[in-house]
Protein backbone atom coordinates (compact mmCIF):
# COMPACT_ATOMS: atom_id res chain seq x y z
CA UNK A 1 0.00 0.00 0.00
CA UNK A 2 1.14 3.49 -0.82
CA UNK A 3 2.56 5.18 2.00
CA UNK A 4 0.01 8.23 3.17
CA UNK A 5 2.02 10.76 5.21
CA UNK A 6 2.46 14.26 5.24
CA UNK A 7 6.47 14.19 3.31
CA UNK A 8 5.16 15.50 -0.13
CA UNK A 9 2.78 18.01 1.35
CA UNK A 10 4.83 19.83 4.00
CA UNK A 11 6.10 22.95 2.09
CA UNK A 12 10.14 23.02 1.70
CA UNK A 13 10.88 25.45 4.05
CA UNK A 14 9.02 24.23 7.08
CA UNK A 15 9.82 20.60 6.55
CA UNK A 16 12.72 20.90 8.53
CA UNK A 17 10.89 22.23 11.47
CA UNK A 18 7.79 19.51 11.51
CA UNK A 19 7.62 17.26 14.53
CA UNK A 20 5.95 14.25 13.17
CA UNK A 21 4.00 12.10 16.06
CA UNK A 22 3.05 8.62 15.55
CA UNK A 23 0.46 7.79 18.15
CA UNK A 24 0.80 3.93 18.04
CA UNK A 25 4.03 5.08 19.85
CA UNK A 26 2.90 6.36 22.66
CA UNK A 27 4.63 4.42 25.56
CA UNK A 28 3.09 0.59 26.89
CA UNK A 29 -0.12 1.80 24.21
CA UNK A 30 0.43 -2.00 23.26
CA UNK A 31 -0.21 -3.21 27.01
CA UNK A 32 -2.86 -0.85 28.51
CA UNK A 33 -5.51 1.21 27.01
CA UNK A 34 -5.08 5.20 27.25
CA UNK A 35 -7.50 8.03 27.47
CA UNK A 36 -6.94 10.14 24.97
CA UNK A 37 -6.63 13.02 26.78
CA UNK A 38 -3.65 11.63 28.42
CA UNK A 39 -2.15 10.87 24.96
CA UNK A 40 -2.93 14.59 23.98
CA UNK A 41 -1.14 15.94 27.27
CA UNK A 42 1.64 13.77 26.58
CA UNK A 43 2.29 14.76 22.67
CA UNK A 44 1.52 18.22 23.69
CA UNK A 45 4.72 18.39 25.94
CA UNK A 46 6.71 16.59 23.51
CA UNK A 47 5.54 19.40 20.88
CA UNK A 48 6.39 22.26 23.42
CA UNK A 49 10.05 20.69 24.30
CA UNK A 50 10.75 20.29 20.99
CA UNK A 51 9.38 22.61 18.68
CA UNK A 52 7.73 25.08 20.53
CA UNK A 53 4.22 26.64 19.88
CA UNK A 54 3.31 24.90 16.04
CA UNK A 55 1.51 26.68 13.50
CA UNK A 56 -0.43 24.16 12.28
CA UNK A 57 -1.38 20.50 13.24
CA UNK A 58 -1.98 18.13 10.67
CA UNK A 59 -4.10 14.61 10.97
CA UNK A 60 -5.05 11.69 9.01
CA UNK A 61 -8.00 9.08 9.52
CA UNK A 62 -8.55 8.67 12.77
CA UNK A 63 -5.51 10.74 14.36
CA UNK A 64 -8.41 13.43 14.12
CA UNK A 65 -9.84 13.04 17.54
CA UNK A 66 -6.59 13.26 19.21
CA UNK A 67 -5.25 15.97 16.46
CA UNK A 68 -7.78 17.93 17.79
CA UNK A 69 -6.88 17.16 21.86
CA UNK A 70 -3.58 17.61 21.36
CA UNK A 71 -4.22 21.64 19.71
CA UNK A 72 -6.70 21.87 22.71
CA UNK A 73 -3.59 20.41 25.21
CA UNK A 74 -1.07 23.14 23.61
CA UNK A 75 -3.04 25.71 25.89
CA UNK A 76 -3.52 29.09 24.05
CA UNK A 77 -1.88 27.48 20.70
CA UNK A 78 -3.06 29.20 17.45
CA UNK A 79 -2.50 26.05 15.34
CA UNK A 80 -4.62 25.80 12.44
CA UNK A 81 -6.18 21.94 12.94
CA UNK A 82 -5.74 20.50 9.25
CA UNK A 83 -7.66 16.96 8.78
CA UNK A 84 -7.01 14.59 5.92
CA UNK A 85 -10.31 12.08 5.34
CA UNK A 86 -11.11 11.92 9.14
CA UNK A 87 -12.30 9.33 10.96
CA UNK A 88 -14.33 8.75 14.71
CA UNK A 89 -14.25 5.01 15.47
CA UNK A 90 -17.74 4.32 16.46
CA UNK A 91 -18.19 1.52 19.22
CA UNK A 92 -17.91 -1.23 16.22
CA UNK A 93 -14.30 -0.26 14.83
CA UNK A 94 -12.44 -2.54 17.44
CA UNK A 95 -13.84 -5.73 16.65
CA UNK A 96 -13.62 -5.10 12.85
CA UNK A 97 -9.53 -3.95 13.29
CA UNK A 98 -9.48 -7.38 15.30
CA UNK A 99 -10.64 -8.97 13.03
CA UNK A 100 -8.80 -7.34 10.10
CA UNK A 101 -5.61 -8.02 12.57
CA UNK A 102 -6.32 -11.38 12.51
CA UNK A 103 -6.41 -11.90 9.03
CA UNK A 104 -3.08 -10.32 8.54
CA UNK A 105 -1.26 -12.46 10.56
CA UNK A 106 -2.50 -15.64 7.95
CA UNK A 107 -4.51 -17.75 9.91
CA UNK A 108 -7.32 -18.33 7.62
CA UNK A 109 -10.25 -20.24 9.98
CA UNK A 110 -9.51 -18.40 13.04
CA UNK A 111 -12.12 -15.66 12.00
CA UNK A 112 -14.43 -18.04 13.24
CA UNK A 113 -13.36 -18.06 16.82
CA UNK A 114 -12.07 -14.31 17.97
CA UNK A 115 -13.70 -13.20 20.77
CA UNK A 116 -16.25 -11.02 20.97
CA UNK A 117 -14.81 -7.59 22.02
CA UNK A 118 -17.82 -5.31 21.51
CA UNK A 119 -19.34 -5.01 24.96
CA UNK A 120 -15.88 -5.38 26.69
CA UNK A 121 -14.44 -2.86 28.75
CA UNK A 122 -11.44 -1.47 26.72
CA UNK A 123 -9.16 -2.98 28.79
CA UNK A 124 -10.08 -6.76 29.42
CA UNK A 125 -10.68 -6.47 24.90
CA UNK A 126 -7.79 -5.80 24.30
CA UNK A 127 -6.20 -8.40 26.98
CA UNK A 128 -8.55 -10.97 25.53
CA UNK A 129 -7.60 -9.94 22.15
CA UNK A 130 -3.63 -9.88 22.58
CA UNK A 131 -3.63 -13.46 23.57
CA UNK A 132 -5.71 -14.58 20.77
CA UNK A 133 -3.02 -12.83 18.48
CA UNK A 134 -0.01 -14.54 19.81
CA UNK A 135 -2.11 -17.77 20.14
CA UNK A 136 -2.51 -17.24 16.11
CA UNK A 137 1.49 -16.67 16.45
CA UNK A 138 2.53 -19.76 18.31
CA UNK A 139 -0.09 -21.94 15.83
CA UNK A 140 2.14 -21.10 12.99
CA UNK A 141 5.24 -21.56 14.66
CA UNK A 142 4.55 -23.72 17.75
CA UNK A 143 8.15 -23.78 18.84
CA UNK A 144 7.96 -20.51 19.32
CA UNK A 145 8.43 -18.84 22.95
CA UNK A 146 5.33 -16.90 23.93
CA UNK A 147 7.72 -13.90 25.15
CA UNK A 148 8.47 -13.85 21.49
CA UNK A 149 5.03 -14.15 20.03
CA UNK A 150 3.70 -11.28 22.43
CA UNK A 151 6.47 -9.57 21.25
CA UNK A 152 5.70 -10.12 17.64
CA UNK A 153 2.54 -8.91 17.61
CA UNK A 154 3.20 -5.25 19.54
CA UNK A 155 2.48 -3.35 17.17
CA UNK A 156 -0.99 -4.85 16.15
CA UNK A 157 -1.98 -4.43 19.93
CA UNK A 158 -1.09 -0.82 19.67
CA UNK A 159 -3.34 -0.54 17.07
CA UNK A 160 -6.10 -1.87 18.60
CA UNK A 161 -5.56 -0.42 21.85
CA UNK A 162 -5.47 3.19 19.91
CA UNK A 163 -9.20 2.84 18.17
CA UNK A 164 -10.08 1.52 21.37
CA UNK A 165 -9.12 5.18 22.59
CA UNK A 166 -11.01 6.76 20.42
CA UNK A 167 -14.01 4.65 19.94
CA UNK A 168 -15.99 6.82 22.39
CA UNK A 169 -14.17 10.17 21.72
CA UNK A 170 -16.66 12.46 20.60
CA UNK A 171 -15.23 15.13 17.71
CA UNK A 172 -14.90 18.85 18.17
CA UNK A 173 -12.32 19.26 21.49
CA UNK A 174 -10.74 21.86 19.19
CA UNK A 175 -12.04 23.98 16.20
CA UNK A 176 -10.83 22.28 12.95
CA UNK A 177 -10.45 24.56 10.57
CA UNK A 178 -9.50 23.07 7.06
CA UNK A 179 -10.90 19.09 6.22
CA UNK A 180 -9.26 18.05 2.56
CA UNK A 181 -11.61 14.82 1.72
CA UNK A 182 -10.80 11.94 -0.82
CA UNK A 183 -13.75 10.21 -2.57
CA UNK A 184 -13.63 7.42 0.96
CA UNK A 185 -13.77 10.94 3.09
CA UNK A 186 -17.09 12.72 4.86
CA UNK A 187 -17.64 15.36 6.67
CA UNK A 188 -20.91 16.14 8.92
CA UNK A 189 -22.64 19.85 6.75
CA UNK A 190 -22.00 22.67 9.38
CA UNK A 191 -19.26 21.90 11.51
CA UNK A 192 -17.65 25.32 10.48
CA UNK A 193 -14.58 24.09 8.36
CA UNK A 194 -13.03 24.54 5.10
CA UNK A 195 -14.07 21.46 3.20
CA UNK A 196 -12.06 20.42 -0.03
CA UNK A 197 -12.97 18.07 -1.81
CA UNK A 198 -10.23 16.81 -3.28
CA UNK A 199 -11.76 13.60 -4.81
CA UNK A 200 -9.90 10.19 -5.98
CA UNK A 201 -8.56 7.56 -3.43
CA UNK A 202 -7.03 8.65 -0.11
CA UNK A 203 -3.72 8.04 -1.51
CA UNK A 204 -4.27 10.81 -3.75
CA UNK A 205 -4.31 13.44 -0.93
CA UNK A 206 -0.40 12.83 0.12
CA UNK A 207 0.68 13.07 -3.54
CA UNK A 208 -1.78 15.65 -4.98
CA UNK A 209 0.55 19.10 -6.31
CA UNK A 210 -3.34 20.63 -5.77
CA UNK A 211 -3.46 19.58 -2.38
CA UNK A 212 0.30 21.01 -1.85
CA UNK A 213 -0.47 24.32 -3.14
CA UNK A 214 -3.62 24.65 -1.33
CA UNK A 215 -1.91 23.59 2.12
CA UNK A 216 0.96 26.24 1.30
CA UNK A 217 -1.68 29.03 0.78
CA UNK A 218 -3.19 27.63 3.72
CA UNK A 219 0.20 27.72 6.26
CA UNK A 220 0.49 31.33 4.65
CA UNK A 221 3.81 30.10 2.79
CA UNK A 222 2.45 30.45 -0.91
CA UNK A 223 2.58 28.03 -3.44
CA UNK A 224 6.14 26.54 -3.36
CA UNK A 225 8.47 24.54 -5.69
CA UNK A 226 10.36 21.27 -3.87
Amino acid sequence: MPPRNFEELIPARLSENRLVVDPLAFPGLDRRVVAIAEQAEYWAARINRTAGSPSAVLAYCSAAALAERIVAALGGSNATLILFDPEYPDSQAPQSLFQDLVRSIGDTGATERIPDLTDLPAGESLRQAGAFLAGLIERIAPDLDRAIAEELTTGQRAWLSFVLSTAFTPAGASRTDHVFLSDSGSWQVGRGPEVHHVGGSPTDLFRSPAVAAELSEILGIGVTCR
